[in-house]
């Protein structure tokens, strides 16, 4: 019974590994299928992507073009830039380091930043033109990214 059990566990350890290798072969190939230069499985791809620089330049181009509307995600993100999900997120992260929805963020706070200094605008009416719909989690995720609420940033920026 024990030989059975030490069988069938060695079974389980070896199908489990031929599934992880499919997986990985899959992902290569949407990844080539995305890539490909003609017969692609999504729409052609509206920006040059040749550089990893010139990749994320498109990409921030199309977040700041979104910068106000709280509802833009990683989904639109993925629409406008003609990628999948996968794609943008390996794409992101190789480049950046950072999630998608974190360099989305990234870019928002640091626009936020930007207006703060350079402007009179109130921390309430900022919050909402960088996209942010809860002043809370704005003044939040501001005070980590910055170590400081953006009131008291704002105070010190006119200083």
């Amino acid at each position: 019974m024990l030989q059975l059990a030490r069988h069938l566990k060695q079974d389980s350890d070896a199908v489990s590994e031929d599934l992880e290798h499919l997986i990985d072969q899959c992902k290569d190939l949407l990844d080539t299928l995305e890539e490909g230069p003609s017969g692609s499985m999504q729409e052609e791809n509206k920006h040059d992507d040749s550089t990893p620089a010139g990749f994320l330049s498109q990409i921030t181009d199309i977040i700041e073009q979104n910068m106000g509307n709280e509802d833009f995600g990683i989904q639109e993100l993925c629409e406008a830039a003609g990628l999948s999900r996968t794609h943008l997120h390996r794409k992101i992260k190789s480049s950046t380091g950072l999630s998608v929805s974190l360099y989305i963020r990234q870019l928002r706070l640091e626009r936020a930043k930007y207006l703060l200094e350079t402007t009179d605008l109130s921390v309430s009416q900022i919050t909402y033109t960088v996209g942010f719909n809860n002043p809370e989690y704005f003044s939040r995720k501001f005070s980590q990214a910055f170590g400081l609420p953006p009131s008291a940033f704002a105070a010190q920026a006119k200083e």
